[in-house]
């Protein structure tokens, strides 16, 4: 593999010798997110500007009052397949207040360039309150959960929460068993503390997200805690939280033109064509993203026109859980088989997806693609590549015109000092930086969200390495969310095994 990237390298320093001007074609703009896309009041947020190249921009963020701004730093890294290099510069917002608050846009500039990203609207909660039934206790366990009345399929957030005025010696939280439901715990447990009848708590939260499979009433059973050594005593207490009912809402009829297959949230639909690097076909691919419940997105049906054959290939999934519900994206690959040459088009893909703020039907549509199907044996040009120059059949060099140009010396030497010059250039220091970040610690929770991620794409999950990614995974999640007390020990020993596991996935 390392012998095939340096003459891939090589083969591509050739080329931009000779024609300049396609380096830097297709570079992403300035980009502004907030993570995650719902807040609470008091909580900080991410927002987070990646501006493309590594050098220096000045971004001007003003004066908002709904929000702290706190400045966090930048970090140097790399996007897209072609890995180019960016920076990322994070500010944590506090919001100040519940309702939808408004990110205005920033004014970047870098390289004597100004730009300025999109304005951002984001959700915030009110912040929870001390319940009522909290007054005279010492500990206390409490359940809540976002939405009381949510429909079919919309992502909602469970929460528990333990308060405590006396120190303990160790607290394991055990939540229900969520029937009914998709659940999936939301990474890490929020300490903080709370003050209420003069009394003053600590207080420790665990999230996890809910989705409904059916409608109707909806039975939370109630969550536990196990408490061991509070205030003077040397046993072990044992705490019930309050049994939570949800009542879910059936979605509203759908007559619309486009297929609904359940998916509730907010989402996006693009396509686009690529070529398979190992078989050398071509792939349609259906990138569904956004947030909602993208974990119960089936690979949507194609409409293709006569002659023209598709084949389902393994699709990726690169979903997380956040209180806004599931976000990220999911891929959907096909490989296309054409009966004869020719010029065939992909309809447009469209899906209906239900917006529950709005209560109603949006229809998201990937746009139609023009597929040009080669004779039998020769790779269809999907995408035209950039390491090499076709002399068959393509364009052919015109070879008088050539011999004309690079006749001189100075081109000559130009021609030879500069492809080895661009390979220095560009693998060394990201083979240098590569290795700097494959020996870097990886926290605990990175790592079990790495194995979650690889375990969602696997063809088949029997085959070694893949149960040892699965016990992997079971591990962590155990030690890092079920409450349990464990030692750091234990929790890096963990964090080691699934790191050995990833590097043989990969």
């Amino acid at each position: 593999m390392g012998r095939y990237r340096i003459v891939c390298a090589w083969a591509l320093a050739c080329l931009l010798a000779v024609a300049p001007g396609v380096a830097g074609a297709g570079e992403a703009g300035v980009t502004a997110t907030v993570e995650p896309g719902v807040g609470v009041v008091g909580r900080g947020l991410t927002l987070r500007v990646t501006v493309p190249g590594r050098d220096t921009a000045t971004i001007d963020v003003p004066d908002m009052a709904d929000w702290t701004v706190i400045p966090r730093g930048r970090a140097l890294g790399a996007r897209g397949e072609d890995g180019e290099p960016v920076s990322a510069y994070r500010f944590e917002l506090v919001p100040r207040r519940a309702g939808t608050l408004a990110v205005p846009a920033l004014t970047v500039e870098t390289g004597g360039a100004r730009t300025q990203t999109p304005p951002l609207a984001v959700r915030v909660r009110p912040r929870p309150e001390p319940p009522a039934a909290l007054a005279g206790h010492d500990v206390f366990l409490d359940a809540t959960v976002s939405e009381e009345n949510p429909y079919v399929g919309q992502v909602f957030v469970y929460t528990v929460r333990l308060y405590r005025a006396v120190p303990a010696a160790g607290v394991s939280l055990t939540p229900p068993a969520f029937a009914g439901c998709v659940a999936d715990p939301l990474p890490g447990q929020r300490d903080g503390e709370a003050r209420t009848g003069g009394k003053a708590y600590v207080t420790a939260e665990v999230d996890y997200l809910l989705a409904p499979l059916r409608d109707g009433t909806l039975t939370l059973a109630p969550p536990a805690a196990r408490i061991r050594g509070l205030g003077k005593a040397s046993g072990e207490t044992v705490l019930a939280g309050p049994q939570r009912t949800v009542a879910v809402r059936p979605l509203p009829p759908y007559a619309g033109a486009a297929p609904f297959t359940g998916l509730v949230g907010h989402m996006a639909l693009e396509s686009r064509l690529a070529a398979d690097a190992a078989s050398g076909e071509a792939v349609y691919e259906l990138i569904l993203s956004g947030r909602g419940n993208l974990d119960a997105a089936a690979p949507p049906a194609l409409s293709l026109p006569p002659g023209l054959a598709a084949r389902a290939l393994p699709g990726e999934s690169a979903v997380q859980p956040t209180l806004a519900g599931s976000e990220g994206e999911r891929i959907f690959r096909y490989a296309l088989t054409a009966a004869t040459p020719g010029t065939y088009t992909l309809p447009a893909v469209s899906l209906a997806v239900f917006d529950p703020e709005g209560a109603r039907y949006v229809t998201v549509e990937a746009p139609s693609r023009a597929f040009a199907a080669a004779p039998q044996g020769v790779p269809a040009p999907v995408a035209p590549p950039l390491s090499s120059v076709s002399s068959g059949q393509g364009a052919a060099l015109d070879w008088t015109a050539w011999t004309a140009w690079a006749d001189s010396l100075s081109w000559r030497v130009t021609f030879g000092i500069f492809p080895p010059l661009l390979f220095a250039l560009t693998f060394v220091p990201r083979r240098r930086r590569r290795l700097a970040q494959a020996r870097e610690a990886q926290d605990p929770a990175g790592v079990a969200e790495a194995l979650r991620r690889a375990l969602r794409t696997a063809e088949d999950s029997s085959r070694a390495p893949w149960p040892e990614a699965g016990a992997a995974l079971a591990r962590l999640d155990r030690l890092l969310y079920s409450g349990e007390e464990c030692d750091a020990a234990a929790l890096d020993a963990a964090r080691a095994k699934g790191l050995a596991v990833l590097r043989r996935l990969a």
